[in-house]
């Protein structure tokens, strides 16, 4: 077994307040190392927006669908339940890996295999993921949610911005100006209002 990998997966306890605020998160009991840690609910930001409005738009599919297995987990939703998630999770990021690859690809993007090599690491926890869950392992899920949490936010923030800017830069894209990344087809108006 990989070092990176634990052999007993974190379990999720249920909900509760984070300390020093109202947010909630997901308890995670994880038994190698007998530590509690609490997992905020996943949730798009414009601190995640790379400025590309296709590319936005789907990490929030993504976003929202961890989201919704964060919350079937809080509420100790069936096995079923849970996969049947999973699988669209599954689904919704390979779509988006393919499309993000596309474009890299079309654009000659420097940074392909890289930013590839990146994606496959979720493939690859993902189809693990899948599996665990088909052999009876209920806390697969939640080690899929702890993992995607942080990875998200990572990959957004940087490798997504890095090909975000290198597409913008070559007009591959359409571009979002503002931190909204809903498209406007308001003209532009000048300073002085013309």
């Amino acid at each position: 077994m990989p070092a990176n990998e634990c052999p007993h997966p974190p379990r999720i306890a249920g909900e509760r307040p984070i300390a020093g605020g109202s947010a909630t998160g997901l308890q995670i009991f994880n038994p190698e190392t007998s530590y509690n840690r609490v997992v905020r609910y996943l949730k798009w930001s414009t601190s995640d927006a790379v400025f590309v409005t296709e590319i936005d738009d789907e990490h929030k599919e993504i976003f929202e669908v961890v989201g919704k297995l964060q919350t079937l987990l809080a509420k100790a939703a069936s096995p079923s339940e849970l996969r049947d998630v999973v699988q669209q999770l599954i689904t919704c990021a390979e779509g988006h890996f393919a499309h993000e690859e596309r474009l890299m690809r079309a654009s000659r993007y420097q940074s392909f295999a890289w930013h590839k090599r990146q994606h496959d690491t979720v493939r690859k926890r993902a189809r693990q993921c899948v599996s665990q869950m088909d052999q009876g392992d209920a806390a697969a899920a939640a080690a899929l949610v702890a993992f995607l949490t942080s990875w998200l936010h990572d990959h957004c923030r940087l490798a997504d911005r890095m090909m975000g800017a290198f597409l913008r830069n070559r007009n591959m894209c359409k571009l979002t100006i503002r931190a909204s990344t809903k498209p406007t087809n308001q003209p532009h108006e000048d300073v002085a209002g013309h």
